[in-house]
């Protein structure tokens, strides 16, 4: 007949297994830090985009942003036109950048490269139609403004 033995994982096997679990759950626990860490890091920034003062020469639009904080680079921020509801795809920017695209010309005061207070969006419009100029930061809507001609 066998018997079995009572004696359980020998004291080395033991010590070695907790030591193994012991970093896995530390490697684990550094990589949620850092990724929460990184995440804390990065500000949505604020941008308010408005009629420039002295105002528009129908039906074209003058825009202006109004605020922006914290300045952001362009390579962070993508434009969108509507007219009509309707993407306008000649005036779509998959990276905003100073000059004229399609129905839309941007215009960087003060040369930083960056979204800043100041900045302007001059817009060549149609009467009789409605637009909507979106300015996006990472895929979401950071401002727009809408309006009719």
């Amino acid at each position: 007949m066998r018997r079995i033995r009572a004696d359980g994982v020998s004291p080395v096997i033991a010590i070695i297994l907790l030591v193994a679990i012991t970093v896995v759950l530390t490697a684990v626990l550094y990589i949620v830090v850092t990724d929460i860490a990184r995440q804390a890091q990065e500000v949505t920034p604020t941008i308010y985009i408005g009629e420039m003062p002295g105002g528009s020469s129908p039906p074209d639009r003058n825009l202006e942003v109004l605020g922006a904080t914290p300045a952001r680079p362009f390579v962070e921020f993508r434009l969108k036109l509507f007219i009509d509801g309707a993407e306008d795809l000649a005036s779509t920017r998959t990276t905003l950048a100073a000059g004229t695209v399609g129905n839309v010309t941007f215009i960087d005061r003060d040369g930083a490269g960056t979204v800043t207070q100041g900045d302007q969006f001059l817009v060549t419009g149609e009467v009789g139609h409605q637009y909507e100029l979106a300015l996006f930061w990472k895929g979401r809507l950071a401002d727009g403004v809408v309006w009719e001609t």
